[in-house]
């Protein structure tokens, strides 16, 4: 059953040895070294990846060898199946008596998940440099951001094209009020986004920024980052406008939870 897993498995799998020999590691790993898993096993870091890379590797490890019961970090390694940014989460390995005898891990490939943050990340400053240009909300649209924009005053919302397509909906099925659309924010997750938006309301922090699930047009529920800033102040210096981008994110909310369950 163990080799069945190993072998099926699209994530790296391991496990070291107390001296940091590789006492288990599956084709997956091995194919990320471009070597074989026996070319792999009783091997150290820093004989399979180079230098700056083993370092931080080693520096984790000990962390866990000293009894951290569980360690997740994020990488940008360089290998020579390529360079790429990893989610790795490791753990003691222990024996009959609870003496930690080695460690094991497993290590997911997040580069694409990271490529997406960043341009989110890079619209999204670009957005803001462009305030009181439209161009700005058509160019995001088109590369599959929604875009929102929040009247605070008035609690009314525009959004784009591309929110009704994330929500299966057609633009005329939009909804425009702040009250009715949070109706369709998942229960266990209104409160939430309720809250990030009183404390920008408050002046209590500049920048929005939640993960819900709202309910789509086929009754089930995905999963959306929401990202803003204040756009726009009266008089009185209290936030007036909003505007931010909405990106679905139910791959990367299902891949985290299959890693974690892992």
């Amino acid at each position: 059953l163990l080799d069945a897993i190993l072998a099926s498995s699209a994530d790296v799998i391991f496990a070291k040895d107390l001296e940091g020999r590789y006492i288990l590691a599956n084709r997956a790993c091995a194919e990320r070294l471009g070597l074989t898993v026996e070319q792999v096993l009783g091997r150290h870091d820093e004989e399979l990846v180079p230098p700056e890379g083993a370092a931080t590797i080693r520096e984790e490890d000990r962390r866990v060898l000293a009894g951290e019961s569980l360690v997740n970090l994020e990488l940008r390694l360089l290998l020579p199946s390529g360079a790429g940014t990893y989610l790795i989460t490791k753990a003691p390995l222990r024996d009959a008596e609870g003496t930690i005898i080695g460690l094991f891990g497993i290590v997911r490939d997040i580069s694409e998940r990271q490529r997406q943050e960043d341009n989110l990340r890079a619209a999204e400053a670009t957005a803001a440099r462009l305030q009181g240009d439209l161009r700005w909300k058509e160019a995001l649209d088109a590369v599959g951001y929604g875009v929102w924009e929040f009247d605070i005053r008035g609690g009314e919302l525009e959004l784009s094209p591309t929110i009704a397509r994330m929500l299966g909906q057609g633009p005329e099925d939009l909804i425009h009020d702040l009250r009715v659309g949070l109706q369709r924010v998942h229960p266990d997750d209104r409160e939430r986004v309720e809250s990030a938006l009183q404390a920008i309301i408050a002046g209590e922090r500049e920048n929005y920024e939640v993960r819900y699930r709202s309910r789509h047009q086929d009754g089930g529920w995905r999963w959306f980052l929401s990202r803003g800033l204040v756009s726009e102040r009266g008089s009185d210096g209290a936030p007036a406008r909003m505007l931010g981008t909405l990106t679905d994110i139910t791959a990367w909310q299902e891949a985290e939870a299959r890693l974690h369950e892992s």
